[in-house]
């Protein structure tokens, strides 16, 4: 697992999706990551394994996480969306004033 993953309390993934960068957190064995992270993913959905996710969530191993992306949009991870401490929102990036004029 990556370093960043395993020394930090929070974790703001903002990286390109191609094949190196898929399911990145938790393609591999979470027990090193720190206990109650919060997790903010605004990149692109694949990053992050959801399913592993609303486990870890479940378990308290992350604390909270912030999503505006998902890994099959427009369709959610079901066991994703009844987590109580899961911020989801709609992928809402480029919608400023400047992109929007």
């Amino acid at each position: 697992m990556a370093s960043f993953v395993i020394t930090n309390n929070i974790i703001s993934i903002n990286v390109l999706p191609n094949a190196g960068t898929r399911h990145t957190i938790w393609a591999s064995d979470t027990t090193s990551m720190k206990d109650g992270v919060v997790i903010f993913n605004t990149a692109r959905g694949a990053i992050i394994n959801e399913a592993a996710l609303a486990d870890a969530l479940e378990s308290g191993k992350v604390a909270a996480a912030g999503l505006d992306v998902y890994e099959r949009e427009p369709h959610i991870n079901e066991k994703l969306l009844r987590q109580d401490r899961a911020l989801m929102v709609a992928h809402l990036g480029t919608h400023t004033v400047e992109t929007l004029d």
